[in-house]
């Protein structure tokens, strides 16, 4: 049956090589019976296998017969689809490097179970479904004569069932290895020398080939017999994935498991991906999101990663992060318990070796465009294109000339700049920031003591490995954000502290200011009287008898000259402006004992306007910020926070956003600069000179008042730079609700302040004449209603813990009534203090 042919036949049988199979390819002992692991996710990926031996001329053939078409169960998200079909069948051919898995590039051809010939993922029906139970057979004929010459046939039972379909240009002249790939099917492959069922002409069969017809895929030996199982330990964005496409194509022996392998054989699995923000997406570990559990969550790799250890295989476990970490590694090596596996890690940090450096530089060089490239090179490429298409014959002869006729292109040349790169960077970090600010305290080297039998340094020794990791460390913990880092107890006391000494601050301010009003007022009345003596006698006889002369002690007061009583009024308010000043400078800010009365009652803040408490709650806050971070992170590296960070944490700790724009200046270092008596910026990190264990906050008013004379005596003699631009934006929104943040004055000295929401919180403060309404201190989500208050009257809320409603005040006294204290949304009795010691029952927390 078979035509005679006298050379020699092949030595050896084909077969499938471990390294030539897919992950979860498990063959039987006979080896002519190939099935997949199907549990836990596992059977929605395609299995693939390659034989060792390839076809380089003749006419050859196997055939493949579908024994069991299993159904398992469903395992997917609820809304999700389940992959279609569930059960795949593709033979054909490739070429020593192929992918494993049929029909996804250039480099193979197949005919698949639905009927199709399919090439670089494009797929052309030509002929019926496939079904089991049948021998199907794959005729290559790779002879350069007759009509069927380089083309591939499909026969089913030993009858034709396709057209013969011509192989691509691309795959002309290469040896093709016989390939397989399924899923959700137990098969037979029969690579002879008998077939399952005769054709109509004669074919032999792979195994019966002519030695010279055929090439064979060799791996080397382990040296000790024993697979070996290799951790690489790299820093993130040093090597990594590039380092390790430059191992596997040297090393073709090895197969890769990493997460970047497992998303890329879902996709190439037919497994669509659920859209979803990859805010943690990297190389290392990819947002999987294909709505499969166990594909999703990593316990599909943790079997891969098992039955890996069982088949006599060399692997290579890329974790970036989990290599660096003595936990995870110990979760791996604890999976590969099997006897005579050969457990070593390979330690790459520092400058690479010259043959990896070598390796990027002709990786740049290939990407670095050039002067070389010319119009007629771009044209070649074109046609290079479309050759890969499998458009044409002719267009190849052309081709093939005008290359003849171009000359060499010289190489790109790197600048020194370029030539002295490490590593080469990609767009997509190896490890996420978020990942990477929660790991870095835990990061460290493998040792022997953790089970490894071998533990390299391939670029670096030891000792300068280690010293390297360290300062690695304490860079990052400068450039990373901790993303998940939220406000301590510790953090909360004090903010509510400042509110209340702010708020405290802040009355004693108006107070003052009232009594001052009130005695410029009376000293203005006593002039007018000494000015006009009968006027003076009217009153106090009104003051004293009710009536004089019969007339109505409602009787009104003669009128005023409105023009002469304002001038007056400016020429006092000057003159009283000017005394203050100089009583000002006589006074030393440092040496106070009382801020709250540096002599004759008066606040060390007397002289505060709006942009002066803006400034005085900035210091504050960020000397506040800075010690919080220090100790609720715990890291003694951690000694500051990046210029770069410092709105990310305000936003993280005061629940608002921040921006150096709101103070009049473009940086972080500008602004800095603004405070630089509180802040300063050593090495790369912000750190504050005030120290932590400050009993009160006074010392940042004694810095507020120094800095604002400073500018006042500046501005006095004509410098305008020193002005400040407050601008903090009235209606900035964070998380839930919204704060309006902003500062306000009406009608005199009134002022209204929403500060340090640490909820969503809207704000409403009415202030009235002489009064201040001020919302501090709120730890939960509020929304405060009217503060009002006339003449000397302001109302403090204060405290509110959780989330509450604030209704009026409502106090009727002439005094300051602070304290109204709601805790859990419950409303406050009275004021705290009430009224001169009377009750306050008309105080209210609605």
């Amino acid at each position: 049956m078979r035509p005679e042919d006298t050379r020699q036949r092949l030595s050896e049988p084909a077969k499938f090589l471990v390294p030539d199979t897919t992950l979860n390819l498990m063959p039987s002992m006979a080896g002519d019976l190939l099935m997949s692991l199907s549990e836990g996710g596992l059977q929605y990926l395609l299995a693939g296998a390659r034989a060792n031996v390839g076809v380089k001329s003749g006419r050859y053939m196997f055939e493949v017969r579908v024994c069991e078409c299993p159904r398992q169960e469903d395992a997917v998200q609820p809304q999700v689809k389940p992959p279609m079909p569930r059960n795949l069948l593709r033979i054909g051919f490739g070429t020593m490097n192929a992918a494993l898995l049929l029909g996804d590039a250039e480099d193979s051809v197949s005919f698949d179970s639905e009927g199709n010939f399919v090439f670089n993922r494009r797929r052309t029906q030509c002929t019926q479904r496939l079904v089991s139970g049948v021998a199907i057979a794959v005729l290559l004929n790779l002879t350069e004569e007759g009509p069927d010459a380089n083309t591939m046939s499909l026969f089913r039972d030993g009858e034709r069932i396709s057209r013969p379909q011509p192989i691509p240009e691309i795959l002309k002249g290469k040896p093709l290895f016989p390939m397989i790939t399924f899923k959700n099917l137990t098969v037979q492959v029969n690579f002879g020398p008998l077939p399952l069922a005769e054709l109509p002409f004669k074919c032999r069969m792979i195994n019966d080939a002519a030695e010279e017809d055929v090439s064979r895929i060799k791996y080397p030996e382990p040296s000790d017999g024993r697979p070996e199982v290799l951790f690489p330990v790299f820093l993130p964005g040093e090597g990594t994935f590039h380092w390790l496409d430059w191992f596997l194509k040297e090393h073709p022996e090895f197969t890769e498991i990493s997460d970047r392998k497992m998303a890329d054989w879902c996709t190439k699995s037919g497994i669509k991906r659920a859209w979803r923000d990859a805010t943690r997406h990297s190389n290392d570990k990819p947002e999987m999101n294909f709505g499969i559990y166990a594909l999703d969550d990593g316990s599909a790799k943790k079997t891969l990663l098992a039955a890996a250890g069982l088949q006599n295989r060399n692997i290579v476990v890329m974790e970036v992060q989990g290599n660096l970490s003595k936990s995870e590694r110990a979760q791996a090596l604890h999976i590969l318990t099997t006897p005579g596996l050969k457990r070593a890690a390979k330690v790459l940090l520092g400058e690479p070796s010259p043959d990896y450096r070598q390796h990027v530089r002709s990786l740049d060089q290939d990407e670095t465009p050039g002067i070389h490239t010319t119009h007629k090179q771009d044209a070649i490429s074109f046609g290079i294109t479309q050759v890969k298409d499998g458009l044409l014959k002719e267009k190849q002869a052309r081709l093939e000339k005008a290359n003849a006729q171009t000359e060499e292109a010289p190489v790109a040349e790197l600048t020194e700049q370029e030539q002295g790169i490490w590593f080469r960077r990609d767009p997509v970090p190896d490890v996420s920031p978020f990942v990477l600010g929660h790991c870095l305290a835990n990061l460290t080297l493998p040792s022997k003591a953790e089970g490894f039998e071998e533990v390299t340094f391939g670029w670096r020794p030891e000792s300068e490995a280690s010293d390297y990791l360290r300062k690695w460390i304490k860079e990052k913990k400068i450039d990373t954000r901790l993303e998940d880092l939220e406000p301590t107890n510790w953090f909360k006391e004090r903010w509510q502290v400042w509110q209340m000494e702010l708020q405290t601050w802040q009355r004693k301010q108006v107070e003052y200011k009232e009594k001052q009003k009130m005695a410029t007022m009376q000293q203005q009345q006593g002039q007018m009287n000494q000015q006009n003596p009968q006027n003076q006698q009217k009153t106090l006889t009104n003051g004293e008898n009710g009536s004089v002369e019969g007339k109505d002690s409602k009787q009104a007061p003669e009128e005023e000259d409105p023009e002469m009583k304002d001038a007056m009024e400016d020429c006092t308010d000057m003159l009283q402006q000017l005394r203050e000043e100089i009583e000002v400078q006589d006074t030393d800010v440092f040496s106070v004992e009382d801020i709250c009365d540096v002599g004759d009652g008066k606040p060390l803040f007397a002289a505060f306007n709006f942009e002066d408490w803006a400034m005085l709650s900035l210091r504050v806050e960020m000397n506040l910020l800075i010690h919080a971070f220090k100790h609720d992170c715990g890291d003694p590296d951690r000694t500051g926070i990046h210029p770069e960070f410092i709105p990310f944490y305000f936003g993280k700790y005061f629940r608002r956003n921040f921006s150096p724009k709101f103070y009049g200046v473009n940086t972080m270092e500008e602004l800095i600069g603004l405070i630089d008596d509180t802040l300063v910026l050593c090495g790369r990190v912000v750190e504050s000179q005030v120290s932590v264990e400050l009993e009160t906050n006074e010392v940042f008013v004694a810095l507020a008042e120094d800095a604002r004379r400073i500018r006042q005596r500046k501005l006095n003699s004509g410098d305008m730079s020193v002005n400040l631009q407050i601008n903090i934006p009235q209606d900035g929104q964070f998380g839930q609700g919204q704060c309006c943040g902003q500062m306000q004055q009406m009608y005199g000295q009134g002022y209204g302040q929403c500060c340090g929401n640490m909820g969503g919180c809207c704000c409403n403060m009415g202030c009235g004449y002489n009064n201040m309404g001020g919302c501090c201190g709120n730890m939960g989500g509020c929304n405060m209603g009217c503060m009002d208050g006339w003449g000397n009257n302001m109302c403090g809320m204060a405290n509110n813990m959780d989330g509450c409603n604030m209704g009026n005040c409502g106090c009727t006294c002439g005094n300051a009534c602070g304290g109204c204290d709601v805790s859990m949304g419950q409303a406050a009795g009275s004021c705290a203090a009430g009224c001169d010691g009377k009750s306050a029952e008309g105080t209210q927390a609605h």
